[in-house]
């Protein structure tokens, strides 16, 4: 039996998550979880989660792409540098839209400091940042041995962990939001990884092919 693509499984998750999302207006017991996480803004954590919600929102995280994909472009790298900028480019364009079409409310159980969207689903901060982070991985990946790879997925993944954690202590997001945020990026990535190794294999076919 054929194994089902990376791509594909992330669309069939969201497709799922969405459909829930929207026959029942949250996933069973994520509202009472979220209860027992969101801080008041007199806890003295909640600065902290308010800081790292605005050092990763949409804005920063385009200043961090520009910079990166600079950089790359510097080290003659272009390849990486378009897979950095499409990967998150599509992303921060596409989510806006995918919460427009759910149409789902914040929580509403404490006040959000600064300005949001009027859409939590899925959450921009989990799309974006994980298209940001995914793609990084993915550009830089390739060059690195086994160990080095692990350890760069492994520091992805608490960044992406803890951004989460501070968009439900804030109260800005349900759980869901954030799955859906990270599955919208993971699609993307997974296709555009799925891209580029088609095309590395068609090189190495034209490039075989020239040697005999």
């Amino acid at each position: 039996m054929r194994a089902v693509s990376p791509a594909a499984g992330f669309a069939v998750g969201f497709a799922v998550l969405t459909a829930a999302v929207m026959l029942n207006g949250t996933v069973p017991g994520e509202r009472s979880l979220l209860r027992q996480v969101v801080l008041e803004r007199e806890n003295p954590m909640w600065h902290g989660w308010q800081a790292l919600s605005d050092a990763t929102g949409t804005i920063p995280m385009l200043v961090v792409l520009v910079v990166g994909s600079a950089v790359l472009l510097a080290a003659r790298r272009r390849e990486a540098a378009t897979l950095l900028v499409v990967g998150v480019l599509v992303v921060a364009v596409v989510n806006p839209l995918l919460k427009t079409a759910v149409d789902r409310e914040r929580p509403g159980l404490v006040e959000i400091a600064g300005e949001v969207s009027a859409g939590s689903y899925p959450s921009g901060h989990a799309a974006v940042s994980a298209a940001l982070v995914g793609a990084a991985v993915l550009a830089i990946g390739r060059r690195l041995a086994t160990g080095g790879r692990r350890i760069v997925i492994a520091v992805a993944s608490v960044v992406l962990l803890l951004i989460a954690a501070g968009q439900l202590a804030l109260g800005r997001h349900y759980p869901s939001d954030m799955l859906a945020g990270w599955l919208v990026a993971g699609f993307w990535l997974a296709v555009l990884n799925t891209l580029q190794g088609a095309r590395a294999r068609r090189g190495q076919r034209r490039g075989g092919g020239r040697g005999a």
